[in-house]
């Protein structure tokens, strides 16, 4: 039962979702895996580290701290604060989730306002638990491919394709265990600088062309939203440092340049009186 001032959200045709997904993970929740504890611990608590939305989702906001739950081959009854959960032929999966980065935000409510109308499709979390580090994804649309590819000390990597072609964005939150937050964050999206945008702009976006980024102060991590246009294989990179532009290395070499060899001709030319 969630706290008596929560908000309570759901959805019991979540469009997100593929009917096909949709039916695969039912299937999954309702099968003899639950016979093998090791497996069902696994699928129920870690699911290789992917958690899917499902065609049912609630969403409960307590003041700042956002919980989803998803909920696969079963159905649910919201009655005041009370949700009851009944599996439908067999066995509900079940999955509760609370995003990091989506919780205590100032814009944590704009934030489920959009997951719920599908313009959110997947959110990748990195942290480092006991020095190893982990990655999370909870993905809201079926249709989506998103995940971490590598780190360094200033920066992480992430890849994202997905089945359709229209426009969505994606979100990642990295904890300051994995990228000191500096006071910003920088975005690169195929080798290319994303432009940044507030996350009204972002959320409203249509562009068929041009990639935006949003950037949202937490206290523990970096949180960035990317308005990715268009789909094939992409590559997103998240800097804690702003990115080096190669035409200002050139112009500043070129600059260097210059001044020695104007140094060299006046040293020349002393040598020579």
């Amino acid at each position: 039962m969630p706290p008596s001032g929560a908000k309570i959200y759901n959805t019991t045709n979540n469009m997100q979702v593929s009917a096909s997904a949709n039916a695969s993970l039912n299937a999954q929740a309702n099968s003899t895996v639950f016979g093998n504890a090791s497996m069902s611990v696994n699928v129920m608590a870690n699911f290789n580290h992917v958690i899917n939305a499902g065609k049912n989702m609630i969403i409960i906001d307590n003041n700042g701290t956002v919980a989803f739950i998803f909920v696969h081959n079963g159905k649910f009854v919201i009655k005041g604060q009370n949700i009851t959960i009944m599996p439908v032929n067999g066995v509900a999966f079940i999955n509760i989730v609370i995003p990091p980065g989506m919780q205590k935000v100032p814009v944590n409510t704009t934030l489920t306002s959009a997951i719920l109308k599908g313009k959110i499709a997947s959110e990748i979390a990195l942290e480092r638990v006991n020095g190893t580090l982990e990655n999370n994804t909870v993905n809201y649309n079926s249709s989506i491919n998103f995940k971490f590819d590598k780190n360094t000390t200033s920066n992480a990597v992430f890849d994202v394709n997905s089945t359709v072609n229209h426009s969505t964005i994606v979100a990642i939150f990295i904890s300051n265990s994995v990228l000191k937050d500096n006071g910003h964050a920088y975005v690169k999206f195929d080798g290319s600088v994303a432009k940044e945008v507030n996350v009204s702009t972002l959320l409203n976006e249509t562009s068929t062309t041009t990639p935006y980024y949003s950037y949202v102060n937490t206290s523990s991590g970096m949180f960035i939203m990317l308005y990715v246009p268009h789909f094939s294989n992409h590559v997103i990179e998240v800097s804690n440092v702003p990115f080096t532009s190669y035409t200002m290395y050139y112009i500043i070499i070129g600059v260097i340049v210059i001044i020695a060899i104007i140094g060299s001709v006046i040293y020349i030319e002393r040598r020579k009186k």
